[in-house]
Protein backbone atom coordinates (compact mmCIF):
# COMPACT_ATOMS: atom_id res chain seq x y z
CA UNK A 1 0.00 0.00 0.00
CA UNK A 2 2.93 2.43 0.90
CA UNK A 3 4.60 1.90 -2.31
CA UNK A 4 1.22 2.06 -4.06
CA UNK A 5 0.49 5.17 -2.49
CA UNK A 6 4.14 6.97 -3.41
CA UNK A 7 3.98 5.73 -6.75
CA UNK A 8 0.16 7.54 -7.70
CA UNK A 9 1.10 11.00 -5.39
CA UNK A 10 5.03 11.38 -7.88
CA UNK A 11 2.49 10.42 -10.66
CA UNK A 12 -0.16 13.32 -9.89
CA UNK A 13 2.28 16.09 -8.69
CA UNK A 14 3.89 15.95 -11.84
CA UNK A 15 0.96 17.29 -13.79
CA UNK A 16 0.81 20.95 -13.66
CA UNK A 17 -3.05 21.85 -13.14
CA UNK A 18 -4.56 25.37 -12.70
CA UNK A 19 -8.19 26.18 -11.99
CA UNK A 20 -8.85 26.07 -15.60
CA UNK A 21 -6.25 23.96 -17.14
CA UNK A 22 -7.56 20.52 -15.79
CA UNK A 23 -7.79 18.26 -18.94
CA UNK A 24 -4.94 16.58 -18.15
CA UNK A 25 -5.74 15.76 -14.33
CA UNK A 26 -9.10 14.99 -15.43
CA UNK A 27 -8.01 12.00 -17.95
CA UNK A 28 -5.13 11.35 -15.66
CA UNK A 29 -8.35 10.27 -12.76
CA UNK A 30 -11.00 9.00 -15.40
CA UNK A 31 -8.32 6.39 -17.40
CA UNK A 32 -7.39 5.33 -13.68
CA UNK A 33 -11.26 5.07 -12.55
CA UNK A 34 -12.02 3.38 -15.56
CA UNK A 35 -9.72 0.71 -14.93
CA UNK A 36 -11.37 -0.17 -11.93
CA UNK A 37 -14.63 -0.72 -13.71
CA UNK A 38 -16.07 2.26 -11.84
CA UNK A 39 -19.53 3.91 -13.59
CA UNK A 40 -18.06 7.65 -14.37
CA UNK A 41 -20.24 10.97 -14.92
CA UNK A 42 -18.73 14.21 -16.20
CA UNK A 43 -21.94 17.01 -15.20
CA UNK A 44 -21.36 19.94 -17.51
CA UNK A 45 -18.69 21.97 -15.59
CA UNK A 46 -16.21 18.93 -16.25
CA UNK A 47 -16.46 18.03 -12.88
CA UNK A 48 -15.41 14.20 -11.83
CA UNK A 49 -18.38 12.05 -10.35
CA UNK A 50 -17.60 8.51 -10.17
CA UNK A 51 -19.68 5.73 -8.40
CA UNK A 52 -19.16 2.57 -6.22
CA UNK A 53 -22.10 -0.17 -5.72
CA UNK A 54 -22.65 -1.39 -2.16
CA UNK A 55 -24.85 -1.98 0.52
CA UNK A 56 -26.74 1.04 2.63
CA UNK A 57 -27.21 4.29 2.79
CA UNK A 58 -24.58 6.38 -0.04
CA UNK A 59 -21.12 7.95 1.16
CA UNK A 60 -19.86 10.76 -0.91
CA UNK A 61 -16.24 11.17 -1.01
CA UNK A 62 -14.45 14.51 -2.94
CA UNK A 63 -11.31 16.24 -2.93
CA UNK A 64 -10.35 18.70 -5.74
CA UNK A 65 -7.93 18.63 -9.00
CA UNK A 66 -6.59 22.19 -9.41
CA UNK A 67 -3.77 23.45 -7.13
CA UNK A 68 -3.28 26.95 -6.43
CA UNK A 69 -0.53 28.47 -8.43
CA UNK A 70 1.67 26.89 -11.37
CA UNK A 71 4.48 25.23 -10.53
CA UNK A 72 7.81 26.28 -12.26
CA UNK A 73 11.16 24.91 -11.96
CA UNK A 74 9.03 21.97 -10.42
CA UNK A 75 11.19 19.13 -8.94
CA UNK A 76 11.11 17.50 -5.25
CA UNK A 77 13.16 15.72 -2.51
CA UNK A 78 12.65 12.84 -0.51
CA UNK A 79 13.70 12.80 3.17
CA UNK A 80 13.02 9.82 5.01
CA UNK A 81 9.18 9.63 4.86
CA UNK A 82 8.42 12.98 3.59
CA UNK A 83 8.11 14.42 0.33
CA UNK A 84 9.23 18.14 0.01
CA UNK A 85 9.07 20.32 -2.55
CA UNK A 86 12.82 22.03 -4.08
CA UNK A 87 11.61 25.82 -2.40
CA UNK A 88 11.72 27.08 -5.93
CA UNK A 89 7.55 26.24 -6.44
CA UNK A 90 4.77 24.35 -4.74
CA UNK A 91 4.16 20.87 -4.36
CA UNK A 92 0.93 20.69 -5.15
CA UNK A 93 0.02 18.19 -2.52
CA UNK A 94 -3.12 20.31 -2.08
CA UNK A 95 -5.24 18.69 -3.42
CA UNK A 96 -2.68 15.86 -4.25
CA UNK A 97 -2.70 14.29 -1.47
CA UNK A 98 -6.28 13.91 -0.57
CA UNK A 99 -6.45 12.74 -4.31
CA UNK A 100 -3.85 10.01 -3.77
CA UNK A 101 -5.34 8.66 -0.97
CA UNK A 102 -9.29 8.01 -2.99
CA UNK A 103 -7.92 6.89 -5.67
CA UNK A 104 -6.23 4.00 -4.11
CA UNK A 105 -8.76 3.36 -1.53
CA UNK A 106 -10.76 2.47 -4.56
CA UNK A 107 -7.99 0.16 -5.90
CA UNK A 108 -7.90 -1.12 -2.11
CA UNK A 109 -11.53 -1.82 -2.06
CA UNK A 110 -11.64 -3.26 -5.29
CA UNK A 111 -8.48 -5.74 -5.50
CA UNK A 112 -9.53 -7.24 -2.22
CA UNK A 113 -13.57 -7.23 -2.92
CA UNK A 114 -14.59 -5.51 -0.05
CA UNK A 115 -18.52 -4.58 0.06
CA UNK A 116 -18.37 -1.04 1.92
CA UNK A 117 -21.60 1.51 1.69
CA UNK A 118 -22.80 3.01 -2.35
CA UNK A 119 -19.50 5.33 -2.26
CA UNK A 120 -19.78 8.65 -4.76
CA UNK A 121 -16.67 9.86 -5.48
CA UNK A 122 -16.89 13.38 -6.78
CA UNK A 123 -13.55 15.09 -8.38
CA UNK A 124 -14.38 19.10 -8.76
CA UNK A 125 -12.49 22.06 -10.88
CA UNK A 126 -11.29 25.26 -10.47
CA UNK A 127 -11.54 25.34 -6.67
CA UNK A 128 -8.55 27.50 -5.95
CA UNK A 129 -10.84 30.28 -7.77
CA UNK A 130 -13.78 30.28 -5.17
CA UNK A 131 -15.05 26.55 -5.47
CA UNK A 132 -16.23 27.87 -8.80
CA UNK A 133 -16.62 23.64 -9.40
CA UNK A 134 -18.52 23.04 -6.41
CA UNK A 135 -21.37 25.97 -6.95
CA UNK A 136 -21.36 24.54 -10.39
CA UNK A 137 -21.93 20.42 -9.78
CA UNK A 138 -24.95 18.92 -10.90
CA UNK A 139 -25.86 17.81 -7.38
CA UNK A 140 -28.65 15.96 -9.73
CA UNK A 141 -26.52 13.12 -10.42
CA UNK A 142 -25.94 12.42 -6.76
CA UNK A 143 -27.95 10.27 -4.41
CA UNK A 144 -25.70 10.55 -1.18
CA UNK A 145 -26.64 12.64 1.50
CA UNK A 146 -23.59 12.92 3.89
CA UNK A 147 -19.57 12.96 2.57
CA UNK A 148 -16.52 14.05 3.29
CA UNK A 149 -13.87 16.29 1.98
CA UNK A 150 -10.42 15.47 2.03
CA UNK A 151 -9.32 18.91 1.64
CA UNK A 152 -7.85 19.84 5.10
CA UNK A 153 -4.54 20.69 6.25
CA UNK A 154 -3.77 18.52 9.31
CA UNK A 155 -3.23 15.46 10.75
CA UNK A 156 -5.15 12.71 8.86
CA UNK A 157 -6.83 11.25 11.57
CA UNK A 158 -8.77 15.20 12.33
CA UNK A 159 -12.18 15.43 11.09
CA UNK A 160 -13.23 19.07 10.44
CA UNK A 161 -17.62 19.15 11.35
CA UNK A 162 -17.98 23.36 11.07
CA UNK A 163 -16.10 25.43 8.83
CA UNK A 164 -16.52 28.82 8.29
CA UNK A 165 -18.35 30.21 5.08
CA UNK A 166 -19.10 34.30 3.88
CA UNK A 167 -21.98 35.96 2.84
CA UNK A 168 -21.87 38.25 -0.29
CA UNK A 169 -23.07 42.29 0.18
CA UNK A 170 -23.65 44.19 -3.12
CA UNK A 171 -23.48 48.07 -1.58
CA UNK A 172 -24.15 50.78 -3.76
CA UNK A 173 -23.13 54.09 -2.48
CA UNK A 174 -23.99 57.21 -4.25
CA UNK A 175 -21.87 60.56 -4.40
CA UNK A 176 -22.74 64.30 -4.55
CA UNK A 177 -20.50 66.54 -6.85
CA UNK A 178 -20.21 69.87 -6.08
CA UNK A 179 -18.40 73.12 -7.52
CA UNK A 180 -14.47 73.31 -6.62
CA UNK A 181 -14.85 76.54 -4.60
CA UNK A 182 -17.61 74.54 -2.19
CA UNK A 183 -16.10 71.39 -1.80
CA UNK A 184 -18.02 70.72 1.64
CA UNK A 185 -21.50 70.41 0.00
CA UNK A 186 -19.98 67.47 -1.92
CA UNK A 187 -20.27 63.55 -1.06
CA UNK A 188 -16.94 61.07 -1.86
CA UNK A 189 -18.46 58.15 -2.64
CA UNK A 190 -14.64 56.60 -2.92
CA UNK A 191 -13.62 57.77 0.66
CA UNK A 192 -17.09 56.36 2.14
CA UNK A 193 -16.69 53.06 0.48
CA UNK A 194 -12.87 53.22 1.61
CA UNK A 195 -13.74 53.87 5.16
CA UNK A 196 -16.30 50.81 5.29
CA UNK A 197 -13.32 47.94 3.85
CA UNK A 198 -11.33 49.47 6.20
CA UNK A 199 -13.31 48.77 9.41
CA UNK A 200 -14.16 45.37 7.87
CA UNK A 201 -12.63 42.45 10.21
CA UNK A 202 -10.65 40.98 8.36
CA UNK A 203 -8.08 38.16 9.25
CA UNK A 204 -8.40 35.10 11.67
CA UNK A 205 -11.16 34.06 12.72
CA UNK A 206 -11.64 35.45 16.63
CA UNK A 207 -13.95 33.41 19.29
Amino acid sequence: MKKRLLKTFLELIKINETSGQEKEIVDYVKKYLQKLDLKIKSDKFGNIIAQLPGVGKPLLLNTHLDIPEPMKNFDYKIKEDVILANGKSILGADPKSGLTVLLEFVRYIKDRKITTRPLEFVFTKSEEKGLVGAKNLDFSLLTAKEGLVLDENGPCTQVVVKAPSFCRVLIKITGKTAHVSEPEKGINALEIACNAISGLDLGYIRK
